[in-house]
């Protein structure tokens, strides 16, 4: 009798693309036994990117969020690695080593790619020297903690970012001055060099 093969459907990245994708397919297949569901992510949580700025004026506490994987995606196995190499021709994915000194190996039948992206400065010049990345949870604390020490000022940047401002040369200091007291919206219309650096690369 020929053995049953599983369809195998490999997730790489656990944003918003990510995790949503594998909780439709654990509610659309239910407990079909035809198909895994394999994520793969640097991280074993899910950060909630649109409440960041919250976390940095402390309205909410680091932990608010995140959730982790496994309880999120209950059906779905988690890898927590990077990814190194896709082999489209082959069909696998090489991902970083674990306890064993050689990389992991995990084969597909069907490939999702949904790794986000990253903040990219090309053609703003002075931008990547001066600017505060506003992207992850390491970015958001590097944000609050000086804002909580009452050192705003630790967060004022050089007189040029790569081209003037909107509002005057003192109009990014008063924006990170906003975004530590929680008033975002008002921040992200400063014309701070945060806001630039966070429109650069959102997303994923």
């Amino acid at each position: 009798m020929k053995e049953h093969k599983r369809q195998r459907i490999v997730i790489l990245g656990a944003g918003f693309g990510g995790v949503y994708t594998a909780r439709h397919l654990e509610k659309l297949l239910g407990r079909s036994n035809d198909f895994d569901i394999i994520l793969v992510n640097k991280e074993n949580y899910f950060v909630f990117q649109p409440m960041l700025p919250e976390v940095v004026s402390g309205h909410i506490g680091l932990l608010d969020t995140v959730s982790p994987l496994r309880r999120l995606l209950p059906r779905t196995d988690i890898h927590v690695r990077e990814v190194e190499r896709v082999d489209l021709d082959n069909r696998t994915i090489s991902t970083s080593p674990g306890f064993r000194p050689h990389s992991h190996i995990i084969a597909f039948d069907h490939l999702v790619l949904a790794l986000g992206n990253v903040t990219d400065f090309r053609g703003l010049r002075g931008l990547s020297e001066h600017a505060l990345p506003f992207k992850n949870l390491a970015d958001a604390l590097r944000l609050r903690n000086p804002c909580h020490a009452g050192r705003a000022d630790l967060l004022v940047l050089p007189d040029r970012c790569g081209g003037p401002l909107p509002g005057g040369p003192h109009a990014r200091d008063h924006a990170l001055r906003l975004l530590c007291r929680g008033d975002v919206k008002a921040a992200a219309q400063g014309g701070s060099c945060v806001s630039s650096a966070q429109g650069a690369g959102s997303g994923g």
